[in-house]
């Protein structure tokens, strides 16, 4: 279920503006001569998103300073970003292997009410691993860390019946509940052929999104306004010589499914698979993978993303008892919320 929001052009990409300087600050961390851990990663980036934590850091777009922007509108949208790191009893704390970071959006129209609604999504980290033989990062350069088996555990969650169907609320779906958020480094850090190829998959023009988007207008009125600004915001995107390279990648499952599991549900035995590179990851751009900034504002934000289903909520959340429920352990260890308020709430 698709839901439309109240946002303005203008906000949308000063929160673009924002979520990109936080990419700047954690993808940094890979071209300092040192290979932090994707607990480390993840980590970084909850400190960085964190309303009282980010304070402690220099981030080139603060969140103060987008709070002041967004409150110079006439009709002001407030939001707020708050992290929790998920304490477990000991025996859940071992049995956690398939989810590294919640986030819930949580969205109110204080206008009309009819526009608020929840979603979230459960995100598992990859991190790129250079090749220790060369001193560059370079596009064939794998997330070597990327476990099949933890993959099919991801899979057969997305089949789940009861996750994907809410007797109470039938129109919310499991939808895309569960990603993969691939760290790969800054431009730089990559070789200089590798440079030249990547910036090719990073503009947006010409791919299938935008092609489609252009030959059906119609859907960018139907599904809401902010859909023609996305497409504006992408098309400017492409036309500025400074664009932001995005280094934090959100991917769905699907394709991956597809490269290690094949039709089936269980990796081959006999058929060893290629493992998942960074040309893989940026050759999908703006189709199966997108940059964190854009999934969270044009994705969630505008509710095309992520489930809003209860149970599904739960998980994100890191409830216990819906953790019980299910045969797999995927509660995240940090769980990001994202209040975003439109208006002053009325009586």
């Amino acid at each position: 279920m698709c839901s439309h929001t109240s946002f303005t052009p203008r906000e949308a990409k000063l929160l673009v503006r924002y979520f990109d300087g936080v990419d700047n600050v954690v993808t940094a961390r890979l071209t300092s001569g040192f290979s932090p851990h994707e607990d480390h990663l993840t980590s970084l980036l909850c400190e960085m998103l964190d309303d009282n934590l980010s304070a402690l850091s220099t981030l080139p777009y603060a969140l103060p300073k987008l709070k002041e922007d967004l409150a110079a509108d006439k009709r002001p949208l407030r939001a707020s970003i708050q992290i929790e790191a998920k304490k477990y009893p000991p025996h859940i704390e071992r049995r956690l292997t398939s989810s590294d970071l919640g986030i819930v959006i949580d969205y109110r129209d204080n206008f009309n009410s009819q526009n608020s609604f929840q979603k979230g999504a459960m995100f598992q980290a990859k991190k790129l691993y250079g090749n220790k033989h060369h001193q560059r990062y370079s596009l064939t350069d794998c997330f070597d860390e990327l476990d099949p088996e933890q993959l099919r555990r991801l899979v057969d969650m997305a089949k789940d019946n009861s996750l994907n169907k809410d007797p109470l609320y039938p129109q919310h779906s499991n939808g895309d509940l569960f990603h993969y958020l691939f760290y790969c480094p800054r431009v730089e850090a990559y070789d200089e052929l590798s440079q030249e190829e990547v910036w090719h998959h990073v503009i947006p023009a010409g791919q299938r999104r935008f092609r489609h988007w252009r030959h059906h207008p119609r859907e960018w009125f139907e599904e809401g306004p902010l859909f023609l600004a996305e497409a504006q915001h992408l098309h400017e995107y492409a036309s500025d010589p400074s664009r932001h390279f995005p280094g934090l990648i959100v991917s769905d499952i699907d394709w991956i499914q597809h490269e290690y599991l094949g039709d089936g549900d269980k990796p081959s035995p006999s058929k060893r698979k290629p493992k998942t590179t960074s040309r893989d990851v940026y050759q999908r751009l703006w189709n199966q993978t997108d940059p964190l900034s854009w999934f969270l504002v044009y994705g969630m934000m505008m509710g095309r993303r992520g489930s809003s289903g209860r149970r599904a909520l739960a998980l994100v959340m890191g409830d216990e008892e819906a953790e019980a429920q299910t045969n797999f352990s995927i509660l995240p260890r940090y769980v990001m919320t994202v209040r975003v308020e439109v208006g002053t709430q009325r009586g």
